[in-house]
């Protein structure tokens, strides 16, 4: 019970919404960017991806112009080598990272699931983070990709659902996709046995657009009068009576004639159907009573071997590398400048 407890307070759901349709590139840059912000804010790079490629090129061009010149290295902030070999590599493994994802999200618009792992092993990791995709819609007409990219961030600021979480260390990024069996994945990692670990904090990021459906419609008799010409309407009899005073008392009796007829032959019929005329019609009577159950227990196991079908038909797949995060002397500096306070 304990245990229960302790996953439940460990696991944290989120929904963020869009105003329409996710197209599957834009939702394959929405993962990207996701990526993006858990690296930085999850304390695994010292600055946002964007700014540690400027850091990079900076860093590279200095260095091309003093060998060109022959002078001095500037007094700002510097990286060792050590630093700036960890920092390229992360900064190409997610480059490499990235653009594989784009072109499955193209190939195999049918992911519906990312599953992203921060930890030394995808068994145990320290962090994971599941996100939903939502479904395609083909009729509608999709979000550009900056309206998308800037509702993401202004809702993860908002939100800030990873602000209390206690930091963890420098580790590695794990990325699964949850896509079909036969799409066609490359470059991932079939992964059959594969199930989402349940240790750790656990984080499901619920992405959900808002689209009408153009062949959808809502037809009540209130806002829609349908009118069908050719046909007359409806009389309680052919032949009009005129009712006066001296009617009266023949239509009643009509009526009350018509009336005893009708429950007479009514009675004799309903005698005539419950009088046994086969002795067989008890025992199909309950036969067919046996073939309805028998229909309906076929129906809910067909029901129940399609949704296991479904759900066998998709797998998960693992990206070959991971992206592992680096500190340089500053990061370092000011995690030691807050464990002393």
């Amino acid at each position: 019970m304990a245990r229960r407890k302790e996953r439940e307070q460990d696991r944290l759901s989120c929904t963020f919404v869009f105003d329409g349709t996710l197209q599957s590139r834009v939702r394959g840059t929405l993962v990207i960017e996701l990526i993006k912000y858990l690296l930085y804010e999850r304390q695994q790079i010292p600055l946002p991806i964007d700014y540690v490629k400027q850091e990079l090129k900076r860093i590279s061009e200095s260095q091309l112009g003093n060998e060109q010149n022959g002078g001095r290295k500037p007094k700002s902030r510097q990286l060792n080598k050590l630093e700036i070999k960890r920092a390229t590599n992360t900064l190409k493994n997610f480059d490499e990272l990235s653009s594989h994802v784009l072109q499955v999200f193209e190939i195999c618009p049918e992911i519906h699931q990312a599953l992203l792992m921060f930890g030394g092993t995808s068994v145990s990791p320290k962090e994971s983070y599941l996100v939903n995709l939502p479904g395609i819609n083909p009729e509608a007409e999709g979000l550009p990709l900056k309206t998308c990219v800037r509702s993401l961030y202004r809702q993860l600021i908002s939100q800030d659902i990873v602000g209390g979480s206690k930091p963890i260390g420098t580790t590695c990024l794990r990325v699964l996709l949850h896509a079909p069996r036969e799409a066609g994945v490359e470059w991932f990692l079939p992964k059959p046995a594969f199930r989402v670990p349940m240790r750790g904090k656990q984080y499901v990021m619920n992405f959900c657009g808002k689209h009408s459906n153009s062949y959808g419609h809502n037809i009540t008799r209130d806002e829609y009068e349908i009118e069908i010409s050719g046909i007359e309407p409806l009389e309680c009899s052919n032949v009009s009576v005129p009712l006066e005073d001296e009617n009266e008392e023949d239509l009643s009796f009509l009526s009350n004639k018509w009336l005893h007829n009708s429950t007479d032959g009514y009675n004799n019929q309903s005698q005539d159907s419950l009088t046994p005329k086969d002795t067989n019609s008890t025992d199909t009577l309950v036969e067919s009573v046996v073939n309805m159950q028998f229909n309906d227990v076929i129906d809910e196991s067909a029901d129940e071997r399609v949704f296991t079908l479904n759900k066998e038909q998709y797998m998960w797949f693992q990206a070959p590398l991971v992206v592992k995060g680096y500190r340089d002397r500053t990061s370092r500096q000011a995690s030691m400048t807050d464990g002393l306070m």
